[in-house]
């Protein structure tokens, strides 16, 4: 029930962690949502190893979900800037060239 539950968490974080960097939500990529999540959940998954649980005797710890936020939007940087793209999000808007009209 753990990695289940991780795993619905990491997509929340990756959701929240897309809409922080996004330009345009109608130019939004499913991609950018999939890598943030992918950060979130590998983050989720290392954090027990560093000493730090995700599950305390209430639920959640602020600590850890804090950390997996934190991966899920360094991840989607890290990912924009490899394509090119700059830190924020989302497909690139293409200028239009603004002519006089006489």
């Amino acid at each position: 029930m753990g990695t289940i539950s991780l795993l619905l968490v990491a997509l929340v974080l990756g959701w929240l962690g897309t809409l922080c960097l996004v330009r345009d939500v109608s130019r939004l990529q499913a991609r950018d949502f999939l890598i943030a999540a992918g950060g979130a959940l590998v983050a989720g998954l290392l954090l027990p190893r560093v000493g730090l649980e995700i599950f305390g005797d209430n639920g959640l710890r602020m600590p850890s979900l804090s950390a997996m936020g934190a991966a899920s939007i360094l991840t989607l940087v890290v990912a924009n800037l490899i394509r090119g793209r700059g830190i924020r999000a989302g497909a690139l808007l293409k200028q239009r060239s603004h002519r006089p009209t006489a």
